[in-house]
């Protein structure tokens, strides 16, 4: 019997081989040149039914009817995944600065493996850095602090764009994915379980803020990641949420253009991307190396993120006393750094509630001078 992370990360991987597909979907559409010239061979050698093997063989199934409902989920995530990376690199390629046809495929990564739940560490690895080298078109092997966490050999999809005029900047897209939850118990075969997921796409939305209705970029100024945040990251997002994942996409953009410039790739302005994506939706940071002296100061906080990624230490899978020594240790930060009133109020906070049980808390602070920013008031006052 496998237990429950297990089969996610089952689903997890067969939702990424459906992503890739999309996204390699649309790429080939798109008019970009040279694609022909990439090596695309595993991806035309599979299809859907090797991945629904595949996934068969690991889940350990026997019964005919539980068989027949993890086709039909792997189906619908295979049309929820394609549709997914097809969405995502059409509107990369639509926001580039010219038309997709005015850029060639320099290297493309894009791995495949079928999903199961072990593997070969040490030779998966030797595979990649051979595999990485060819992609990337080295005389020899990549150095093996390549495939290390964070590394660009570790990336899910990498994609370098060359421009074929020289006003253009060169792109370089990482893309990385992540399936957070798939209910597995619903029945695709009948239509109330796309009814219920449609219900469950209405409610995430609906229950982000007004602010997720507002696009908006920044240039010119800085953002800066809490130290905190950095230092405690497991506690504040696990490895399949959209922050781990920007921060993971971060790494490999970050260590990919680093290794670009010592290749000596930094004589033209890159602009570079990091998107990840989830079945809830995209979340996506860019910035545009080798422009000095004018540095792009996104470039500091896409560095900064990645950092967050490499540092930060993997916990054991179904760990949840090491979990809770980290959420306690980032509560304990977060709570010395507030005011004094504050801080001895939280600290009734330390105790977790029973299993089962909601938290609920309220706590106060009274504040001299406050002035209400909708409030009316004498012109006289509001000039002083």
């Amino acid at each position: 019997m496998l237990e429950p992370n297990q089969r996610q990360a089952l689903w997890g991987q067969a939702f990424e081989i459906a992503v890739k597909r999309g996204v390699l979907t649309a790429l080939i559409a798109s008019g970009v040149h040279d694609i022909d010239l990439v090596n695309l061979t595993p991806w035309t050698a599979k299809d859907t039914a090797d991945v629904y093997d595949a996934m068969a063989k690991a889940l350990q199934e026997v019964d005919e009817n539980l068989k027949n409902r993890t086709r039909e989920s792997v189906r619908h995530l295979f049309e929820l995944g394609m549709g997914l990376g097809q969405t995502a690199m059409r509107e990369y390629l639509r926001k580039l600065k010219s038309d997709a046809e005015d850029y060639g495929v320099k290297a493309l990564w894009c791995p495949l493996q079928l999903p199961r739940l072990q593997g070969d560490f040490d030779a998966e690895t030797a595979d990649a850095l051979r595999s990485f080298s060819v992609v990337f078109r080295q005389e020899r092997c990549v150095e093996s602090i390549m495939a290390h966490k964070g590394f660009p050999a570790r990336a899910d999809f990498l994609l370098w764009l060359e421009p074929r005029y020289e006003t253009l900047d060169r792109e370089f897209l990482c893309l990385e994915f992540s399936l957070n939850g798939l209910p597995e118990s619903a029945d695709y075969l009948k239509p109330e379980a796309h009814l219920d997921e449609l219900r469950r796409f209405a409610w995430f939305m609906d229950t982000r803020s007004v602010f997720s209705r507002v696009c908006a970029e920044v240039s010119g100024e800085e953002f800066v990641l809490s130290p905190d945040i950095k230092k405690h990251l497991p506690a504040f997002t696990g490895r399949d949420k959209p922050l781990y994942k920007l921060c993971q996409a971060a790494s490999y953009v970050h260590t990919s253009l680093r290794w670009l410039k010592s290749k000596g790739f930094d004589d033209k302005p890159c602009k570079a991307r990091a998107l990840s994506i989830t079945q809830n939706g995209f979340e996506s940071l860019s910035a545009r190396y080798f422009t000095e002296p004018d540095i792009d100061p996104r470039i500091a906080l896409i560095d900064t993120l990645g950092r967050a990624y490499r540092n930060s230490e993997k916990l054991p899978d179904c760990d949840d006393e090491a979990l809770n020594d980290y959420i306690r240790h980032a509560f304990d930060t977060i709570r010395k750094a507030l005011p004094q009133v504050l801080r001895k109020q939280l600290l009734n906070m330390h105790a977790f509630p029973e299993l089962g049980k909601s938290l609920n808390y309220d706590f106060s602070e009274e504040v001299d001078g406050f002035l209400n920013p909708m409030a009316t008031m004498p012109w006289n006052e509001a000039m002083e």
